[in-house]
């Protein structure tokens, strides 16, 4: 039987610091608000993350830090920030071909790649600094993993 992300997320912060907090599942209005605005198709394993849990929270300490895994809403407006933001533009080039999904917590973003304007499986961290976009795993399963191992 596989793990639910849940249940995932649960096996893997045995190896971090982090714990990590989950959210109510995304609802269908929230389904389609993202669907209209963005004009894109959910990631196939991020929706079903967000049928789970609509985000993840980290926490250390008993303060939260950051999310693992942002809220729907929130992977609305960051996109439609990076897309829009006139100065993004002048200095990066286009990010109409990611769909951002969480942070480092230092600026730069994790990704899925958009083919032809389909999400594909593939995760990708764009450095802020230099601009440079770079396959890191090829799974959503993987990417939180790999990041609540400390990896990424």
């Amino acid at each position: 039987m596989e793990l639910s992300w849940k249940g995932k997320i649960g096996q893997a912060q045995i190896r971090g610091l982090s714990r990590y907090a989950f959210q109510l599942p995304i609802t269908s209005q929230e389904i389609k608000a993202f669907k209209y605005r963005l004009k894109i198709e959910f990631p196939e394993q991020l929706l079903s993350l967000y049928e789970e849990t609509n985000g993840v929270v980290a926490i250390l300490d008993d303060m939260e830090i950051g999310d693992l895994i942002w809220p729907s809403f929130k992977v609305v407006e960051e996109n439609l920030k990076f897309r829009r933001d006139k100065n993004l533009k002048s200095i990066y080039a286009p990010f109409n071909n990611f769909l951002f999904f969480a942070d480092s917590g230092t600026g730069d973003q994790f990704a899925f790649k958009l083919i032809s304007g389909s999400p594909g499986s593939d995760i990708y961290i764009w450095d802020h600094e230099d601009d440079s976009r770079t396959q890191i795993v090829a799974t959503l399963d993987s990417f939180i993993l790999e990041r609540v191992s400390g990896n990424i």
